[in-house]
């Protein structure tokens, strides 16, 4: 039981989080599909009924992961549980610390973890399931493995987009650490714009044009068929303009 979404409790209630508001996590569900639910989560009992400690999106990606299960007429997965006897104050003590002590791997470890899966066979889509991420995203963490050490030092300590990075990838050894240098002398942190720019010699391509061209570009074409996410990480700087937008903009002149 979830308090606060199965039920009618507020904040009064000890093991009230409001992130049990929260639509479940589609990528996280793919997951529990392949792999079920792989780390117990924690509950209390209070009659028959037992009151979810720790999980809360654990359980809501299980519900949903059994909803597109059922629709397949597959057998559903169990979420696997602990039971917690301790009080009100220890356990609401509990939950926080599950979720603030975590420390999610860099991105760069995450592409060492992706190519080791990929070296063991699996295919970049069963990997990007296992990550939550896309088929792109993983071939740009293979991509940035080429890089030298200094370039991955710099995307681990945020000085260096990882988009950016993988621009850098087709330089010689060299010349990936000489362009670093010059985009980190800069002061600005670098982005997909100005990391290829760099590498080709010339100025940082400003970034606020894009913005008009992207608002030129629907009113050109109306229902364009790319997904939003590509659209906004072109607007921001971290990918190539989708196939379709290039497409119009240049008909458009």
């Amino acid at each position: 039981m979830l308090i606060g979404r199965d039920t009618d409790d507020g904040p009064e209630h000890p093991l009230y989080d409001p992130r049990v508001k929260l639509d479940a996590d589609e990528n996280l569900a793919r997951d529990i599909m392949v792999n079920g639910v792989l780390q117990p989560i924690r509950v209390r009992k209070n009659g028959d009924a037992a009151e979810v400690v720790v999980g809360r999106q654990r359980v809501l990606a299980a519900r949903l992961a059994n909803e597109w299960l059922r629709a397949q007429a597959k057998e559903e997965v169990q979420v696997p549980f602990l039971v917690d006897k301790r009080e009100d104050g220890d356990l609401l003590g509990v939950s926080i610390s599950e979720n603030e002590h975590r420390r999610p791997d860099d991105v760069i470890e995450k592409a060492k973890k992706a190519q080791r899966l990929l070296d063991l066979g699996k295919s970049p889509a069963e990997v990007a399931v296992r990550f939550g991420v896309t088929d792109r995203t993983i071939r740009n963490w293979t991509t940035l493995l080429q890089t030298t050490p200094k370039v991955k030092r710099a995307v681990a300590a945020g000085k260096l987009t990882a988009t950016a990075a993988t621009k850098l990838a087709g330089l010689d050894r060299s010349e990936q650490d000489e362009k670093l240098d010059e985009l980190l002398t800069s002061g600005e942190k670098p982005t997909v714009s100005r990391t290829r720019d760099a590498a080709k010699g010339g100025e940082a391509t400003p970034r606020g044009p894009a913005k008009k061209l992207v608002r030129q570009a629907w009113a050109l074409g109306g229902d364009i068929p790319v997904t939003m996410r590509e659209t906004l990480a072109w607007v921001l700087g971290e990918g190539e303009p989708p196939k379709q937008i290039s497409k119009i903009l240049a008909a458009g002149g």
